[in-house]
């Protein structure tokens, strides 16, 4: 699995606020076709600003040179559509930031999927363009809309979505034959998991030639263990496979923990790494963390106030060294309520296991454990905090909520 993560580092802060100090490969750009922030990249029909956006590609470049991943690469998302070209721009029930009629398709866009389409066909061709000549080979990927279950997301139609999904490919293609373009990404919307979703769009783009390179999911969970995670995947895999795209890679572009449903940071910790074993089990290639550096918000990592590292953050560079160089040998599986997956590591007789109990939570600094027994060839385990401590092989350990890493040497 790629670690990637969201950050916000708005380019005119980028002076107080670090880079992210966890090792990751791949940003998903905070940005949309309309944008409530003026300018706005189309503020009006065929005009264009891409100053923002063109700092964020700067500031990756930059980082790229001193990354020690060797390098990033860029996901644009596009979504809101601007107040000049929607279909109905007085509309202010859509998400709090956005313009208004941000969540309302294009006026030349028929609910059918018929109309000439061209507001948003001059808009993908201008940014494609722009940043592929200015900035070629940072943004890779392309979304086509951001959570279209959601009404204060989108209000239009799946016909809608396959003809400005078909139109952007074309376009995107055209211009940088390497471009891999995704499906529109749902969440958990109800009792509706993302994937079910998708199942009402892929069949038909795939009919009408909008076949994606990548199919891709929300992973958000409510109120219950983030190992839901596992059958969101599981259900988007399917659906997949339902169509022919078995062999298409599937990606998280967005989930974290809600800090209003889990305010300890030892379970924000906790959450971050299963939330990486479990996806990466099930067959996510990419998922996408929400988010490094946004004060209090989702899955927030860094802390701008102090201006340190949350446990969170430190938990997701601990993971990353768990599982980047390994191969996943036994999927993540539970056993009641204490789940384990295995690793192995190619051309070496090393072996792990990262082993947790869903049934327990942290409270105040302290987090209750229930005793588990690993096979004998485990001789110490990892924490989140990246401390190692050793056991006698074959006697119990304490587990809890957060994962632990067994390893055999």
């Amino acid at each position: 699995m790629h670690m990637t993560t969201r950050v916000l580092l708005p380019p005119g802060n980028t002076s107080t606020i670090p880079w992210p100090s966890v090792p990751f490969t791949g940003l998903r750009l905070p940005a949309a076709w309309g944008d409530a922030t003026a300018p706005g990249q189309n503020p009006s029909d065929g005009v264009f600003d891409f100053s923002r956006l063109d700092a964020w590609l700067t500031k990756i470049q930059q980082e790229a040179s001193q990354s020690p991943v060797g390098s990033y690469d860029a996901m644009y998302t596009f979504n809101v559509t601007p107040t000049w070209a929607s279909s109905n721009p007085t509309d202010t029930d859509c998400v709090r930031n956005f313009n208004p009629g941000g969540c309302d398709p294009p006026n030349d866009l028929n609910p059918d999927g018929t109309g000439t389409d061209q507001h948003w066909k001059d808009f993908v061709n201008a940014v494609a363009t722009h940043t592929h000549s200015n900035f070629p080979g940072v943004i890779k990927y392309w979304e086509i809309w951001n959570e279209p279950n959601l009404p204060k997301e989108w209000k239009g139609t799946i016909p809608q979505l396959i003809t400005m999904a078909k139109d952007a490919t074309t376009i995107i293609k055209s211009i940088d034959p390497d471009a891999q373009i995704t499906t529109p990404t749902p969440i958990l919307q109800g009792n509706q998991a993302p994937w079910q979703w998708t199942q009402q769009y892929l069949p038909k783009a795939v009919a009408a030639g909008a076949s994606p390179d990548i199919v891709t999911f929300h992973g958000y969970v409510v109120n219950t263990p983030v190992e839901q995670e596992a059958s969101f995947a599981e259900g988007l895999a399917g659906v997949a496979n339902s169509v022919g795209l078995s062999s298409k890679p599937m990606w998280d572009t967005e989930a974290g923990f809600d800090p209003k449903m889990v305010p300890d940071e030892d379970d924000q910790a906790a959450f971050v790494a299963r939330s990486y074993l479990v996806q990466w089990s099930k067959g996510v290639s990419r998922f996408y963390w929400f988010l490094w550096d946004d004060q209090g918000s989702l899955g927030w990592m860094w802390d701008v106030s102090t201006m340190t590292i949350r446990k969170p953050g430190v938990a997701y560079g601990q993971v990353y060294g768990w599982m980047v160089g390994n191969d996943m040998s036994a999927p993540c599986s539970a056993d009641g309520s204490v789940w384990t997956c295995g690793f192995t590591r190619q051309g070496s007789s090393y072996q792990a296991q990262a082993v947790w109990d869903a049934s327990q939570s942290c409270a105040s600094g302290t987090c209750a454990t229930s005793s588990f027994t690993p096979d004998s060839i485990y001789i110490h385990f990892r924490d989140l905090d990246g401390n190692v401590t050793s056991f006698m092989p074959g006697t119990a350990i304490q587990i809890g909520a957060k994962p632990v890493l067994l390893e055999n040497q």
